[in-house]
C-alpha cells in the first residue's frame, strides 16, 4: 500500500484531495477558504454612486462597510467598523477593479 500523504488547506487546515504535483498552487486552499478570500463585499455600482453623489466616502474591502471621511485616494485607512486597515477611497478602488 503506498503511502498517502494528507495534503491541508493553508488556512483552515482541513483536508483537501490530493492532486499531481505539477498542478498544485502555490496556495493550496479548501473550497470555503477558497470562496471566503475572492468574496466580493463591495460592487462596482456601490463604488459609481458614491463617486456620482461626490461624497469623500471609502469602502472597506474586509467586510464591506461604507466610511465617510476618506479621500479619495484613500489606502489602507481603519474601518470604523471591523478595525482593519483595508479602507480605501471610492476613486483608489475603481482603480484597482481597473
Amino acid at each position: 500500500m503506498k503511502d498517502e500523504q494528507k495534503i491541508k488547506c493553508d488556512k483552515c487546515g482541513i483536508s483537501i484531495p490530493d492532486m499531481p504535483e505539477e498542478t498544485k498552487p502555490t496556495e493550496l486552499l479548501c473550497n470555503a477558504c477558497y470562496e471566503k478570500q475572492n468574496k466580493q463585499v463591495i460592487s462596482v455600482d456601490q463604488i459609481l454612486a458614491a463617486l456620482e453623489e461626490d461624497q469623500y466616502l471609502g469602502f472597506c474591502l474586509a467586510c464591506g462597510n461604507e466610511q465617510g471621511g476618506c479621500e479619495p485616494d484613500a489606502r489602507k485607512y481603519k474601518c470604523e467598523a471591523c478595525g482593519e486597515r483595508k479602507v480605501y477611497g471610492a476613486e483608489e478602488c475603481l482603480i484597482m477593479i481597473g
